[in-house]
């Protein structure tokens, strides 16, 4: 599974979790106005015949270099 994001200098920070896993935080924030569509996480080693949960959080905290908390999701790919 693979998430992807269009990354840029206004995007914050959210959590995501798999399977009520422990949650990962993922930094969305890139140097560049113009958003860069990019892998933003991934998820390994899950059994294909089985139901998942992704859990996906936008939090409040930013890169202190970011202009904003966005947070954006372009697709998640399950293969």
């Amino acid at each position: 599974m693979a998430l992807n994001s269009t990354a840029y200098n206004g995007q914050g920070i959210m959590s995501v979790s798999v399977d009520g896993g422990a949650a990962t935080s993922v930094g969305l924030y890139r140097n560049s106005s113009q958003g860069v569509n990019a892998p933003v996480f991934t998820a390994d080693g899950l059994d294909p015949t089985a139901t998942h949960i992704l859990k996906v959080t936008v939090t409040v905290t930013k890169n202190p270099s970011s202009q904003g908390n966005w947070a954006s999701l372009v697709d998640a790919i399950i293969a």
